[in-house]
């Protein structure tokens, strides 16, 4: 009886035990992925100021607790159609979000268009422009007979004029500032570099990156957004 008893005992301490290098084994595995994330989802310094330039446009709230950072180019097709959402975050969310505008050239004629949102900003009209040039895209951006597109700067002018914006100061800016806004959009495309930006349009909340691919009602950029907002707010 004392031997089965000794069995029994054993057999119970080699079950206590084998659970508890589980449990361990669980702990440890999910530490370490825990771990994981929070290391890819800090980011340093330099990163956090290649995301946000003294610079850069800025709508929503400036002194809010949660960023947006957009990166677009003005003749992305995705960005014009994923460009609503943005307006409904905004809408929803202006006074705790504030979304930044990081316009990266694509290597082609629209790259043009860039100078002129920057005029645009100077005035405080960023966001109305930039909603012009991407309504009436077929408007500036003309498909020609080689099948390359090319800006139509009559109508890019237009337009800007169509946002509100003073021609002739916007024409002071760019002659006056050519230097400075061409090494700032030569820093954007940097930045985009060193983030691993590779398309557009890209978004960050807070430093985190949405890796998924956005779905066309931008339910991915909605729920990052809202769950920062119950963070800090």
């Amino acid at each position: 009886m004392k031997n089965t008893k000794n069995v029994k005992k054993k057999k119970n301490n080699l079950l206590i035990a084998a659970i508890l290098i589980v449990v361990f084994a669980i702990f440890g595995v999910g530490a370490y992925f825990y771990s994981d994330y929070q290391k890819n989802n800090t980011m340093s310094k330099e990163e956090l100021n290649a995301l946000v330039r003294d610079y850069s446009p800025v709508s929503g709230n400036p002194n809010a607790k949660v960023t947006v950072v957009e990166f677009l180019n003005p003749s992305c097709a995705a960005c014009i159609r994923f460009s609503p959402n943005v307006e409904s975050l905004i809408e929803q969310h202006g006074d705790k979000i504030r979304v930044v505008y990081k316009v990266l050239p694509f290597s082609n004629d629209a790259d043009s268009i860039i100078p002129l949102l920057k005029a645009a900003n100077e005035q405080g009209k960023f966001k109305e422009t930039l909603k012009l040039f991407f309504s009436q895209f077929n408007r500036w951006f003309i498909k020609q007979t080689t099948g390359y597109y090319q800006v139509n700067h009559f109508a890019a002018w237009g337009i800007l004029q169509e946002a509100g914006i003073d021609a002739e100061r916007a024409q002071n800016f760019l002659s006056e500032n050519a230097a400075m806004i061409k090494e700032q959009i030569e820093q954007d495309a940097d930045d985009a570099k060193s983030l691993g930006v590779t398309g557009t349009p890209t978004f960050f909340v807070n430093g985190k990156r949405i890796v998924e691919k956005l779905s066309p009602d931008g339910n991915e950029l909605f729920r990052l957004v809202e769950s920062e907002i119950k963070k800090v707010y």
